[in-house]
């Protein structure tokens, strides 16, 4: 798993701490790994079409305990590692394994994924069904109806605003009872807007959930 250089390292001090891995030059033994790491993945012929499209590979430097090997010059070594699968596979005997193999066929990931794509099957078969299609289209026209009867009835508040507007510069001299009675106006009709406006959100709700299909319980599962 561990792999030695192949030149000899004992020059290259050692770096003194992790550096910032989002921002950093890197350490001559880190470059000098991840061209041994280049070398071996150009010498694996059915690898390079699928390398072509861009594969991230990494190198991580390590120092082995006393024992492990009797050339001073090879304790210092370093792991490689890749991104996501290669060649079909997460385990290659170059690489160090991944902490949980999504590959495996009866892993929880395999299971999981098979799964959703069942729910995702239902849900493309529902979208296409002729209820769900019909509903859409109910729902379309009934929609445009709400907009057209809120937009009417918009208008009309707009007009009586502009006919009370009207009437004060008319009649600049109303009394204090004609004042109170434009006001009323105004805030009944306000009012009587924000309930039809209210009656058609609440239409909506009412729609959504007795139409929508009842898949909700299976998605939460799956989140949870």
């Amino acid at each position: 798993m561990i792999h030695f250089f192949k030149k000899p390292v004992s020059h290259l001090a050692l770096p003194e701490k992790f550096t910032y891995p989002f921002h950093y030059t890197p350490h001559p033994l880190c470059v000098l790994a991840a061209e041994e790491v280049k070398e071996y993945i150009a010498s694996r012929k059915e690898w390079q079409e699928e390398l072509a499209s861009g594969k991230m590979f990494g190198v991580l430097i390590v120092q082995t305990d006393n024992g492990i090997t009797n050339n001073e010059e090879n304790q210092i070594g370093y792991l490689a590692a890749f991104s996501g699968n290669l060649d079909g596979k997460n385990l290659h005997p170059y690489f160090v394994p991944p902490v949980y193999d999504l590959l495996q066929p009866e892993g929880f990931f395999k299971i999981e994924e098979e799964q959703i794509s069942a729910i995702n099957i239902r849900i493309r078969e529902l979208e296409n069904s002729s209820s769900y299609l019909d509903s859409k289209e109910k729902w379309k026209i009934e929609t445009e109806q709400a907009k057209a009867v809120l937009n009417q009835a918009k208008a009309e508040l707009k007009m009586a605003k502009e006919a009370r507007e009207i009437r004060r510069q008319s009649s600049p001299e109303l009394s204090g009872e004609e004042q109170a009675s434009l006001i009323r106006e105004s805030q009944y009709q306000k009012a009587e807007y924000k309930r039809l406006e209210k009656k058609w959100k609440n239409w909506a709700l009412s729609w959504y959930f007795c139409h929508i299909p009842k898949i909700h319980p299976q998605r939460c599962f799956v989140r949870n």
